[in-house]
């Protein structure tokens, strides 16, 4: 079904008219019938799309309407009590196959990451008993059925997880994914944590599908994502899930063999106990896919961020870098921490700086920043990268501090060609990102939960290259107006702070 016609039947279901939906999209009524007939398209990545669809739903009353617009975009009538996340799963379907880069719907999906709301358990059969779940309906039913047992344990359980098998029984209900999602969510929030080995040797695109999956997870640090560095042939291939000393699931098909396959579920001590071990065994043989850090990690975390070599690099960042901060900005802000992650703010600055003094043109560095509005860098508004993280509440700069990094910015550019500023126009997205070629990829989540991802398998970490390369040459422009665009763009927040009675320094 193309974008057109899953307009048409939203728009048909929720009663809502070509020239009504115009009026509050601020759009041509004519461009609406358009886009409804196919002769115009709406980009999946379009600003309007969030906003027709939080319209489309909020008229969306009736319990008829609501069923019907359910069964549509396959999510449970239950989703109504949830409006955000209904909104994500209708927007999704509303794009069909029209996607854009997994790299940049990962990125994307970082900034707006919640837990699932809670959902009623279904009971379980008793101890002691073998179980038989059939197709792909019954790789579902066994999965809820295990997560189930999971959440009647009197404490907090273990997950083992590993699949190389097809994952399309996961994706092809909304109800479904709905339901895993909540829960995980509760065994999470009951202090349980996972261990998942991940196939890497999907196409790029289905890897990142699997991350997206999780993301959610992920940042509530309750996940060890792993993968099996070396090539498998692919023929026979297997899925088992695991709670230690409790029950397991698991399954096998061979080749591209998908709904024919029967899964089992066991509770039998000593059979899960085997299965516990074949796991144990397995991910003995596997590296981290993504590793994450916490509030309590973070000098260990920028310790490795500072040993990356000198290679060309990628940094995109919501502001201006903490890498470019003047040395006035970093003796204000110093004094707000303890002794120890002073020195560690210290050290990240000295190294960077030396890291600077040092390449002398053998690599290149690329930074992607965005240029806060001068009335909120007046007001004194604008936070500044990373130190929030380190704090865990923002920090805030100065205007005239803010200024004076602007002024740094100018004077690196100068004195290093090597170093290319691109502006990038776009809203700010609460992270950092920070790539080095063939590395590491950083990625610092500036709002809460802070957290920090390091990803190092060599195919992720090659599609982030390439997306980044792609968003450099995108957004490049000549040295001579990118500094000439900073130096306007001061002149602005001078104007800004005399409109405030601020003096500007």
């Amino acid at each position: 079904m193309a974008f057109s016609e899953r307009l048409d039947l939203l728009m048909n279901l929720c009663g809502i008219s070509n020239s009504v939906l115009a009026r509050h999209m601020r759009l041509d009524p004519s461009y609406i019938s358009r886009l409804r007939h196919g002769t115009r398209s709406l980009p999946p990545d379009s600003e309007y799309l969030p906003k027709l669809t939080c319209f489309l739903l909020r008229q969306c009353s009736g319990e008829g309407q609501r069923r019907a617009l359910c069964q549509a975009v396959e999510a449970p009538e239950s989703a109504f009590s949830d409006l955000e996340g209904l909104e994500k799963i209708v927007c999704r379907w509303l794009c069909g196959d029209e996607r854009e880069d997994p790299v940049g719907m990962l990125l994307s999906d970082l900034s707006s990451v919640a837990p699932a709301p809670k959902k009623q358990q279904v009971p379980l059969a008793g101890p002691g008993e073998v179980l038989a779940f059939y197709g792909d309906e019954g790789r579902r039913q066994s999965t809820i059925a295990l997560f189930n047992c999971a959440l009647q344990q009197p404490g907090p359980v273990t997950l083992l997880l590993f699949s190389d098998e097809d994952d399309a029984w996961m994706s092809k209900s909304s109800t479904f994914s709905y339901e895993w999602s909540t829960l995980l969510w509760q065994i999470i929030l009951r202090g349980g944590r996972v261990k998942v080995i991940h196939k890497v040797s999907r196409n790029i695109d289905e890897m990142f599908e699997v991350i997206r999956r999780w993301l959610p997870f992920y940042v509530s640090g309750a996940i060890e994502p792993y993968y099996y560095p070396r090539l498998r042939d692919g023929i026979y291939k297997r899925t088992l899930s695991v709670i230690p000393g409790v029950a397991a699931t698991f399954s096998t098909s061979i080749g591209q063999q998908t709904g024919v396959v029967t899964t089992f579920m066991t509770r039998e001590r000593l059979a899960v106990d085997s299965f516990t071990n074949e796991f144990s065994s397995y991910v003995a043989l596997c590296r981290p896919l993504i590793e994450f850090f916490t509030m309590s990690t973070l000098v260990e975390t920028f310790q490795s961020y500072l040993a990356c070599a000198a290679v060309t690099n990628i940094l995109r960042s919501d502001g201006l870098s903490f890498t470019t901060l003047p040395d006035s900005v970093l003796q204000r802000i110093s004094g707000m921490y303890d002794a120890s992650m002073e020195a560690t703010l210290n050290q990240i600055h000295n190294a960077w700086g030396k890291k600077f003094s040092d390449n002398a043109g053998q690599c290149s560095t690329y930074h992607l920043l965005r240029l806060a509005p001068p009335e909120e860098v007046a007001a004194g508004r604008t936070p500044i990268s990373c130190a929030g993280m380190l704090r865990g509440e923002p920090v805030y700069y100065r205007p005239e501090e803010y200024c004076a990094q602007l002024e740094n910015i100018l004077a690196l550019m100068e004195r290093y060609p090597w170093f290319q500023v691109c502006l990038d126009e776009g809203e700010r997205e609460g992270y950092t990102l920070h790539i080095f070629e063939e590395q590491d990829v950083y990625l610092f989540k500036e709002e809460p939960p802070y957290i920090i991802f390091r990803i190092r398998e060599p195919n992720t970490v090659a599609a982030f290259w390439d997306y980044m390369q792609r968003t450099v040459e995108d957004l490049r422009q000549e040295r001579p107006a990118v500094c000439r665009r900073i130096r306007e763009h001061m002149e602005q927040i001078r104007r800004a702070m005399e409109d405030r009675g601020i003096q500007f320094m």
